[in-house]
Order: structure tokens, then C-alpha cells, then sequence
């Protein structure tokens, strides 16, 4: 009889120990049954994070609390957690003022000493973070924005040159190829000049070594010429610290062309000079 009692004072001391682990865990921990009811809650945490008691959950499904949106996804995650044993959800709950809380959650189903089926969520409070990925989306669609708005050619490239992000609505409106034609095919294939293709690999090569590096290559529109393009590639570290390239490249076919024209011009009048010079010198050689 001792013996016992023992034993029953480790195993309340035992119990007692967990739900002080229980009630103080940063995370939300719930047990549903397979109505989906709320039978077990750390009170505390869920007071802390959502403002709602044992009174509040137990015994109820409580969808109303699921942001509208969620909804279907939500059940739809718990069901199929029932039945592969395992899942994972982000959805919003209604915090017990009104607002809504972002939550990643964790299910795991278990059998109970009854062998009911049981699944045990641990949910994360991850407002912050969805706010904060939120913003910088719209960051994202403002720079894609003005990039697809720019003159210049941009593109991003990863330190292995495969193309990660271009401005594909200005690709096609400079070089006139149908976007889903450049999404398909690679950029280095289709675009750029043969003689020049040493040349590109050179650039992103620099900029990996230098860290910036300002070449001129030939691009091919889509009618088959060729269009001359001044390119500034520099390197830089995206959010998750991985190495990226961007390349600028502005249009300089005109510039490319004034010069050729220049060039064939000083050609002629030196020529022209250098044969009125012989004639010159033949007549006074005749004289």
C-alpha cells in the first residue's frame, strides 16, 4: 500500500510538472477529438495570445474563431492531418477583441490510453512575420512595377548565371519577342550575338571576382538584326544571404551607329588627304 502511494505521489508530481511546462509554453498546445472539439488547452497561453479560457474552448469546435478566408483550408488540414497522421497550416483566428491572429500550426494525431484517436496542434503566434513578409511583397510588386516601366534591360542571375528574375515586359517591347516565348527559352541562346557569348561569361565572371563590371554585347531582336546594348552588372546578397547578379542594360544602338558612321567618315577624308597629299607630291615632283 506504501508502495502505491508512492508511485501515485511521483505520478501527480510528474503530472504537476507538465502542466506548469503546459501553461508557461510560449506556443499554444490543444488536444481536438475527432469532432474536432477542443478537449485540452494550456489556459494560460491561450489567454495571453487569443484572450480565450477553458470555458471558451472546451467542448466546442469553435470554427467560428477561423478568419473567413481560412476557413475551407482549415478543416481541410485537420481532416487530412485525422488521416495521414501529420500536417501543417497558416490561417488567421480571431483574437477574443475582434482582430485576427496569424498562426502556423502543427498537428500530430496520437491514441489515448482509452484508444480513442486524438490529435495533439502546437501553434505559433506569427502575426509579426506574415505582416512583415506582407510589406515586403509590396516592395516586390512596386520594384517589378517600375522595373517593367524601365528603358533599361534588368535581369537577376544567381553565382551559377541561371536567370532568376527579368523585366520581361521590357525585354519584349525592346526586342520584340512574345514573353512567353523568352520565359521558355534561354536567354543566351536565343538573345545574344555568338562573337559576343565570351563576352557575357567574362562579365558575369568580373563581377563575381570584382563585384562590378560595364561591357558592351549584342542582343538580337526579334526580326534577326542585332541591337547594341552598353551592360552594367554588379553583384549584390539577397534576404536569405545568397550571392546574386543584377545586369542593367541600356539600348546604345544609335550611339553604336553615330560612331560607325564617324568612323567611315574620318576614314574618307583621310584617305582623301593622304591621296591629295601623293597628288601633291607627284606635281612637284613633275615641275
Amino acid at each position: 500500500m506504501l508502495l502505491l502511494n508512492e508511485k501515485d505521489k511521483k505520478l501527480k508530481g510528474s503530472e504537476k510538472n507538465y502542466r506548469f511546462i503546459l501553461e508557461n509554453a510560449n506556443d499554444l498546445i490543444s488536444v481536438l477529438n475527432e469532432k474536432l472539439e477542443f478537449e485540452l488547452i494550456n489556459e494560460n497561453t491561450h489567454i495571453r495570445i487569443l484572450g480565450y479560457s477553458q470555458d471558451d474552448m472546451i467542448g466546442k469546435t469553435r470554427f467560428d474563431l477561423i478568419h473567413p478566408d481560412d476557413f475551407e483550408y482549415r478543416v481541410k488540414s485537420l481532416r487530412k492531418a485525422f488521416k495521414s497522421g501529420v500536417g501543417m497550416a497558416e490561417l488567421r483566428i480571431k483574437h477574443e477583441k475582434g482582430n485576427y491572429i496569424w498562426l502556423e500550426m502543427r498537428g500530430k494525431t496520437f491514441i489515448n490510453e482509452d484508444g480513442k484517436k486524438k490529435i495533439l496542434i502546437i501553434s505559433r503566434d506569427i502575426t509579426e512575420r506574415k505582416h512583415m513578409e506582407l510589406k515586403l511583397k509590396k516592395s516586390e510588386e512596386k520594384y517589378r512595377f517600375i522595373s517593367e516601366e524601365a528603358d533599361d534591360l534588368i535581369s537577376v542571375f544567381d553565382d551559377k548565371f541561371k536567370t532568376e528574375f527579368f523585366n520581361e515586359r521590357t525585354y519584349s517591347r525592346i526586342l520584340g519577342y512574345d514573353i512567353k516565348k523568352l520565359k521558355s527559352q534561354n536567354f543566351r541562346t536565343l538573345l545574344i550575338h555568338e562573337a559576343d557569348l565570351e563576352k557575357t561569361y567574362k562579365i558575369f565572371k568580373t563581377v563575381l571576382e570584382k563585384g562590378s563590371h560595364i561591357n558592351q554585347l549584342r542582343l538580337r531582336h526579334k526580326t534577326g538584326k542585332y541591337m547594341w546594348f552598353e551592360t552594367k552588372g554588379r553583384i549584390f546578397i539577397d534576404k536569405n544571404g545568397n550571392k546574386k547578379i543584377i545586369l542593367i542594360s541600356r539600348d546604345i544602338s544609335e550611339r553604336k551607329q553615330a560612331e560607325e558612321r564617324l568612323k567611315k567618315s574620318e576614314k574618307k577624308y583621310r584617305e582623301a588627304y593622304n591621296q591629295e597629299i601623293f597628288l601633291s607630291a607627284n606635281r612637284q615632283k613633275n615641275v
